[in-house]
């Protein structure tokens, strides 16, 4: 059985997408496994099985190249939106169901604006250590938990072993963090990097966790709107609070088809 699938980037942060009505009885977790393995499948970050129905335009599923399902992914967003408008030309406004939410999603020129929503900051001290030294972190809910640490400098050797072990403190167990490091370049632009759970590793590109970022420095009262967040990929996106609503955010950016193939899915065995 042949599996038809797109493969897209946001920022750099690459997913294979492929409709539910291809897979109704959906993915193993070896299989998910599989087609995000860069070798022996087609390689990526995540894989997303997406569907129309009723309740929503669209609705979608996200897994990690660990093979869990995650609960948000905000550059999974921005790849729909783009496979929708290259499936549908026309379509400027969609709602995007994911795990535990609705997402209003739109056209601006040709970019896309998808709506996120923050939780309320919390702020961690001495119970935190970066390189040996206590320091001072916030934790925050952007669709998925974030650890957000201001740094002075994003190529210090050893960050993301650092981060890693940051990821898997019991203070965060049983579902972990993703670990996200900033550093201020102004009161509208910093650049992030960000260690993703589930991925394991330092992805190129973090939607949800350059909400985090944004929200955490905004709440610290060290930005303002629109704020620009530059991933380690060195491409961009702009956030800003949306208007009557406390804890929602509009973030704007943009995505890309990588090429479409089908892939057989008895050929995909276990990994490792």
């Amino acid at each position: 059985m042949h599996i038809p699938f797109v493969k897209l980037h946001a920022h750099q942060n690459d997913f294979i997408l492929v409709e539910n009505s291809s897979i109704p009885d959906g993915f193993s977790t070896d299989q998910i496994i599989h087609l995000c393995h860069p070798k022996r499948g087609v390689g990526a970050d995540g894989v997303l099985l997406v569907k129309q129905n009723s309740d929503a335009d669209f609705s979608m599923q996200i897994f990690n190249s660990d093979g869990n399902e995650a609960d948000m992914c905000g550059n999974a967003l921005f790849c729909i939106m783009r496979w929708i408008q290259e499936k549908k030309q026309h379509v400027v406004d969609v709602t995007i169901h994911s795990k535990y939410q609705d997402h209003r999603c739109s056209m601006l020129e040709s970019r896309f604006l998808i709506s996120l929503q923050a939780s309320k900051v919390k702020i961690i001290s001495n119970s935190i250590r970066l390189f040996s030294e206590s320091i001072t972190a916030y934790q925050i809910n952007t669709g998925v938990d974030h650890l957000v640490i201001f740094v002075n400098d994003l190529n210090i050797k050893g960050l993301m072993k650092e981060a890693s072990r940051i990821r898997h403190l019991k203070i965060f167990s049983p579902t972990g963090v993703n670990v996200n490091f900033v550093k201020l370049f102004s009161s509208s632009k910093m650049e992030i990097r960000t260690f993703e759970k589930g991925c394991e590793y330092e992805t190129n590109a973090c939607g949800t966790g350059a909400l985090a970022c944004a929200a955490v420095t905004r709440e610290l009262k060290k930005v303002v709107d629109p704020i620009t967040v530059v991933f380690l990929s060195k491409e961009k996106v702009q956030i800003s609070q949306s208007e009557n609503a406390g804890d929602e955010f509009t973030v704007c950016g943009n995505a890309y088809i990588s090429f479409v193939g089908s892939i057989e899915i008895k050929s995909m065995e276990k990994v490792g």
